[in-house]
């Protein structure tokens, strides 16, 4: 006990010390920049390259972690007994775990207790965002238990509470994030955010089973859980990058096995089940934008004599696999993005005005230089001071490829200025009508002359 009573006061006092330190190297750094202003506004000397690409990197990742890790007492220089005889900080920070932290616990754990009664009677499963309130309030409850460790705290009536109860009232908890992540998976497989989820209800499992079972209730074992799931998520094939890539290609052939008898390695004519096809588009999504999905991507259907260009759309790809008509999501909503290889010849519009960002949403017309402009379902609305116009885009839409803008520009004419609006982005959804609308249009406008303003 003498043991991790001193492990508390140091790392308390570590932690206190990364502030002090970080706020030491936030007044570092301004000083820096105010001394290479004044250098370039008084002398005219650029320096800025010494100050910023040497001295505040060498200040940030020496200088700072050093004096750090200088100012840390021994541990043999700790003496335990200064848990019983509180310094000011300590008490404040103890003050802070009693009376906000605790309370807070109790009532959010009320709260997902009376949820769980509510998911038995209503055979309900519980909603997708569980998984992240649940993580959040065990990690709070254990800084909590962290905060209000001391010795001096641990005879107060509420810490008292806490410490008999607080790890008992995680098991409800637990079991509800349990369902909840075991229920994604099954549904959409790993991504590198599930399994964030995932190590952290395994870290606060561990200090559960850890305290329950009073003989390895150890506070040193907390950080080093942590420490052994963090590495496991770093390094080796399975890690945090890797194995969402691996669980999908796998979910993905999986789905194409199931969908049709594969022989001698060809795959053809599926038989599509809606859960089936559901599983491969999302297992398909996640590798085609992932970073490393697409070589993976590329292994599964050479496996099974399928073509895979490096430049193929989604759209391609579903066709080959025959899930096109299952993509409800591509069925109702477009996005498109310029073609690497596109230019503009910006000859007879040589001025730039601004960047154009429009959004279905937006409450006003967005002004660029002298217009103003505004989505309008599949057009787009231009005003200026004595004219206004309506640009449709049906017809522009139609020129384009798959998920691509090939032909990204927009030529009109306003008061005798001829404009130029090139897209780099837009998004397309279906409404109610089945009608395509414009949800956002991202672009850049080009005019023939400089618009004035009218007197």
């Amino acid at each position: 006990q003498e043991i991790q009573d001193r492990f508390w006061i140091i790392n308390h006092r570590a932690v206190v010390l990364a502030i002090i330190a970080g706020v030491g190297f936030g007044i570092i750094a301004l000083g820096l920049v105010a001394i290479e202003r004044t250098f370039t506004l008084l002398f005219g000397l650029d320096i800025s390259d010494i100050f910023y690409q040497y001295l505040l990197p060498v200040a940030g990742l020496f200088l700072v972690p050093f004096y750090w890790l200088s100012a840390i007492e021994n541990l043999n220089e700790v003496s335990a007994k200064e848990l019983e005889k509180p310094d000011f900080l300590s008490k404040s920070i103890g003050f802070l775990g009693q009376f906000l932290f605790v309370p807070f616990l109790f009532a959010y754990a009320l709260i997902l207790l009376v949820y769980a009664v509510q998911i038995v009677f209503t055979q309900t499963m519980p909603v997708g965002t569980l998984g992240w309130m649940v993580l959040g309030f065990t990690i709070t409850g254990a800084v909590a238990w962290l905060l209000v460790y001391p010795r001096f705290m641990r005879e107060k009536t509420m810490v008292k509470l806490f410490r008999a109860t607080w790890f008992w009232l995680t098991i409800v908890p637990l079991v509800l994030f349990t369902i909840g992540v075991v229920i994604r998976l099954n549904a959409y497989g790993l991504t590198s955010e599930r399994m964030i989820l995932v190590a952290g209800g395994v870290w606060v499992t561990l200090l559960t089973i850890m305290f329950l079972s009073k003989k390895i209730a150890d506070i040193r074992l907390m950080p080093l859980f942590a420490l052994v799931i963090f590495l496991l998520l770093s390094v080796g094939p399975f890690n945090i990058s890797n194995a969402p890539i691996l669980n999908q290609a796998s979910r993905l052939e999986a789905a194409m096995i199931s969908a049709t008898s594969i022989t001698q390695g060809t795959f053809s004519n599926p038989n599509w089940s809606e859960e089936n096809a559901k599983k491969a588009i999302g297992a398909l999504n996640y590798l085609y934008k992932e970073d490393g999905g697409e070589k993976k991507l590329e292994q599964v259907f050479s496996r099974y004599e399928l073509e895979y260009k490096p430049d193929v759309t989604r759209l391609e790809l579903y066709k080959q696999l025959e899930l096109d008509s299952y993509d409800a999501k591509n069925l109702n909503h477009r996005s498109l993005i310029s073609a690497k290889d596109n230019y503009a010849n910006l000859t007879a519009t040589p001025y730039y005005l601004g960047r154009v960002e429009l959004n279905k949403y937006a409450s006003m017309d967005i002004p660029v230089g002298l217009l103003n402009l505004a989505i309008t379902m599949q057009s787009i609305k231009i005003s200026s001071d004595g004219e206004e116009k309506n640009i449709e885009l049906t017809d522009w839409l139609s020129e384009q490829q798959d998920e691509t803008l090939t032909k990204p520009e927009i030529d009109f004419t306003i008061e005798n200025i001829n404009y130029l609006l090139l897209v780099d982005f837009i998004s397309l959804e279906k409404n109610k009508n089945n009608e395509w609308e414009v949800q956002r249009l991202e672009g850049l406008l080009f005019s023939s002359e400089i618009p004035k303003a009218n007197q």
